[in-house]
């Protein structure tokens, strides 16, 4: 946090968020990413010993041994895994709301425009409002398919 500080002339706060701490937060996702993507090219579905020999040029070699090894070889590691496997089967539905969050897709359907008809009720040419489903049904029915 203070590396940050120090490197960059942060402002402590904006619209009332931490900035190092959102900083600290967005870079540990891209650090699990980063090293979830690395595991997916050359450790997936290889031996230990063929892991280690698929290193990337990216990584010195103490670093990928101890990620092979000692982080994603080791008893807990794998046994955590096989457990998110299982618990990944077991769902009946999978989400489908692609890189959007549902807060975030709640969020833009109660902004949208109401949707107005140009049909004429009871002879007035005022545009009347359409009665939309509540926002629950909307939202399961676009996140669902």
């Amino acid at each position: 946090m203070v590396v940050m500080q120090g490197k960059y002339n942060l402002p402590e706060k904006v619209g009332g968020a931490d900035v190092v701490e959102a900083l600290s937060f967005q870079c540990s996702i891209l650090y699990r990413h980063w090293r979830f993507r690395l595991k997916e090219e050359h450790y997936g579905g290889k031996t230990k010993a063929q892991a280690r020999a698929n290193k990337p040029l990216t990584i010195d070699n103490e670093a990928w041994v101890w990620l092979v090894d000692e982080y994603w070889g080791s008893p807990k590691q794998e046994r955590i895994s096989k457990i998110n496997t299982e618990n990944k089967l077991r769902l009946k539905e999978t989400p489908a709301n692609g890189s959007r969050s549902t807060a975030r897709i709640c969020y833009d359907m109660m902004n949208e425009p109401p949707v107005f008809s140009t049909q004429d009720l009871e002879g007035s040419s005022e545009p009347v409002e359409v009665k939309q489903k509540p926002i629950y049904v909307r939202l399961f029915e676009k996140t669902k398919k």
